[in-house]
């Protein structure tokens, strides 16, 4: 442990009350005490016959002695960044239209008009700007007012006017069934390297810039996130340790408020970052979400065992 001044060692059961003895500068209540921790740390079998299991056959057990001497760890840096803390709390509007701007919601529209061309020539879907943003607010309104169908929104028993009122269901469902991000006849051939991602890149690309424009605090932390899904994908992940066990996984640089920074989308192998040596598929991703981290601000990042190896505390340290 880095910066301990306590460090482990291991004794034979045999030795260990000698040792304990054998130092002088112990009281006979701390010596007790100290025997009385070792002795309750050893398995007790109530078998008359001697147990052949590897946890009775190794009698060593640690123990912790002081070492004397500086401490390692290193002083606290002094963040050098700064974060606009005027409290202006903007409309839920306005922060909205920061993830999804004008440039990306006409992308949005001329990818889906093309693609209802390319399916019937003689069926357009004529989508425009306005009529997206309010496919998008009734998909948000869908997720805070869950029914078990999509249909049941328009049902006049139910009553949600918050989308009945917005768009009429025909129109909606055409409009869910032509939206698209990417050009379908920009799809790389099967013997050509293949992005599992292509179809929804341009919108990937453009949520990682706007995410990494956010002003960072000096605290970030890496860790992997899990959005639920359940269907049918080559890039499905199952992890059991989670609150969701089925999903999209995604490796995310985020603050101690929840707030997201950075991300990207495990797809298939994780590639070295460029300039970087290959440190394995965890490390890498520290290294490649540390990337948008602004250079010498002296911001800290913090990750779990997961991510851990001494070749990445090296290469960062560098």
């Amino acid at each position: 442990m880095i910066g301990s001044e306590y460090a482990p060692d291991y004794f034979d059961l045999d030795e260990l009350e000698d040792l304990v003895v054998s130092n002088d500068n112990t009281s006979e209540d701390e010596l007790e005490t100290s025997v009385v921790e070792v002795e309750e740390s050893i398995p007790i079998t109530t078998s008359s016959k001697p147990s052949t299991s590897r946890n009775f056959q190794s009698k060593r057990i640690p123990l912790w002695r002081h070492i004397s001497g500086d401490g390692t760890a290193r002083p606290m840096p002094e963040w050098l960044g700064q974060i606009d803390s005027s409290g202006v709390i903007k409309r839920p509007v306005e922060y909205f239209r920061h993830f999804f701007s004008k440039d990306i919601i006409t992308h949005i529209v001329d990818q889906s008009n093309l693609y209802a061309i390319q399916q019937n020539p003689n069926k357009p879907l004529a989508l425009s700007r306005q009529e997206l943003e309010q496919f998008l607010g009734t998909l948000l309104a869908m997720s805070m007012v869950k029914l078990s169908n999509s249909r049941l929104y328009w049902k006049s028993k139910l009553n949600c006017p918050i989308v009945s009122e917005v768009i009429s269901r025909d129109r909606w469902e055409e409009i869910k069934s032509k939206i698209h991000f990417n050009d379908n006849s920009q799809i790389p051939l099967p013997n050509e390297k293949t992005d599992k991602l292509f179809k929804i890149r341009p919108l990937i690309d453009h949520l990682q810039k706007k995410f990494r424009e956010i002003p960072m605090p000096q605290m970030l932390c890496v860790d992997e996130q899990i959005v639920p899904f359940k269907g049918r994908s080559s890039m499905k992940q199952y992890i059991p340790s989670k609150p969701h066990k089925w999903g999209y996984k995604l490796f995310v640089l985020c603050d101690d408020k929840g707030i997201m920074y950075d991300f990207f989308i495990y797809s298939e192998k994780i590639e070295p970052v460029l300039g970087e040596p290959d440190l394995g598929a965890s490390s890498n991703v520290v290294l490649k979400l540390a990337q948008s981290i602004p250079v010498g601000l002296n911001h800290l990042l913090y990750f779990d065992n997961w991510f851990t190896s001494l070749p990445l505390m090296t290469t960062l340290a560098k």
